[in-house]
């Protein structure tokens, strides 16, 4: 299953699509306050449309953006932190998210 990831910040939006642990689409782009332009035009390059796959999504403007949207999960900023070192520690050597310590 696909898997998105989206930091929608004060400046700057990040989107990552992963498959199978292997990343299929990453990319950062400065909104210069047009935030759903730039995310609009950054997941038309990201899926398909009406593609399913698991979301989730952070930042300082993420709850702007989803305003009551419930079904999308929001994360906060120190949670999203914390759980992806946790992710990354547990990798293993020839995963493509191992970093040396």
């Amino acid at each position: 299953m696909k898997r998105l990831g989206m930091d929608i910040g004060t400046s700057t939006i990040k989107v990552a699509v992963l498959e199978d642990q292997v990343i299929k689409y990453k990319n950062i782009r400065k909104h210069y306050g047009k935030v759903l332009p730039v995310l609009k035009e950054m997941l038309e390059e990201a899926c398909a449309p009406k593609e399913r796959m698991a979301m989730c999504v952070t930042g300082s403007n993420a709850q702007a953006v989803l305003g009551a949207e419930d079904e999308i999960p929001y994360l906060g900023y120190i949670p999203a932190v914390a759980g992806g070192r946790k992710h990354h520690r547990d990798r293993k050597p020839g995963s493509p998210f191992y970093h040396k310590p």
